[in-house]
């Protein structure tokens, strides 16, 4: 499961950041209002370009600090095991 999710999110990103933004200028060609999804998923796309660099970062940032954590906290251990067990494909 862990795999797919990540695979999931990669794929989504390859799309906000590449796709996306060719159709931009075929929605843009039409002249017409667009609906509030599309023009969610072009903001969205729009973030992913501008700031892909602190999403990156953070996601590092974020698996260094729990990396980190489960090393020296048997505490941490403890509770993400806990939390692990109640995830129903898991536990």
């Amino acid at each position: 499961p862990t795999v797919v999710t990540i695979g999931a999110f990669v794929v989504t990103g390859i799309l906000l950041y590449f796709v996306v933004p060719q159709f931009e200028g075929l929605f843009g060609s039409f002249g017409a209002d667009l609906p509030a999804f599309t023009r969610l998923v072009i903001n969205l796309s729009e973030f992913v370009r501008t700031w892909w660099w602190a999403i990156l970062g953070s996601i590092g940032a974020i698996a260094a600090v729990l990396r980190y954590f489960n090393r020296t906290s048997p505490k941490f251990r403890r509770r993400r095991d806990q939390l692990l067990l109640r995830v129903p494909v898991i536990g």
